[in-house]
């Protein structure tokens, strides 16, 4: 077990995950990242670790309940204990709202939505405890709280703007409620080296995308 704090970034691609996974390698966190074919990481682990970093692949489908669970397990058993999880699921489906079928909006919720509540869920099983020890009575309650460290990178951007792009937007929307209105809400913990980190990126991201960041 690595005496770093463990990252995990749930849905590792070749572009945004793959760079997260870097940033945080730089960074000094054991990196955890996850695809559904643990082969298709193999280029991002060998990236990281050639650079000194430290990466461990898991194949994973974030859809699976059971799959999640023990993701969550082996990554505190083996690796060391969460400071940041990532949710980083895309759903790049264009249909139209009147051409979209219930089984590809049903595909594209369980990606879009229904991971990142399992992702969400085991994250706050596992880290919570430890902040709420760290932080005294009355943490949970507070504005932002449940944000600390896990952060929903696979945001929505123009694509969901395009009406092609319906079961998109509606899933996307069951995960964050301002997409449409490209709000990017950021609570930061003072003290934490990860929100720290998110607060150096999140400016540049919300002007590129010409969003507002409060």
């Amino acid at each position: 077990m690595s005496s770093a704090p463990a990252a995990l970034i749930i849905g590792a691609g070749d572009a945004t995950g793959g760079a997260i996974a870097q940033r945080f390698a730089r960074e000094g966190y054991s990196v955890c990242v996850t695809r559904r074919q643990r082969d298709a990481l193999q280029p991002l682990i060998d990236s990281i670790q050639s650079a000194g970093g430290v990466a461990h692949g898991f194949g994973c489908d974030a859809r699976d309940e059971e799959a999640m669970i023990a993701l969550f397990n082996q990554t505190e058993a083996e690796i060391g204990p969460l400071a940041v999880v990532v949710f980083n699921i895309g759903a790049n489906v264009r249909f139209g709202i009147t051409e979209t079928t219930a089984r590809v909006y049903r595909k594209v919720w369980e990606m879009a939505a229904f991971a990142g509540f399992l992702a969400g869920r085991e994250a706050a099983r596992v880290m919570l405890p430890r902040a709420l020890c760290a932080q005294g009575p009355g943490w949970h309650s507070q504005p932002g709280a449940y944000c600390r460290a896990v952060l929903a990178a696979a945001l929505p951007t123009q694509r969901l703007l395009d009406p092609r792009a319906g079961p998109a937007a509606l899933a996307g929307n069951l995960l964050k409620e301002h997409t449409m209105s490209k709000t990017l809400e950021f609570f930061f913990d003072v003290g934490s080296p990860a929100s720290y980190l998110a607060w150096t990126q999140l400016p540049a991201l919300a002007a590129k995308h010409e969003a507002q960041l409060v």
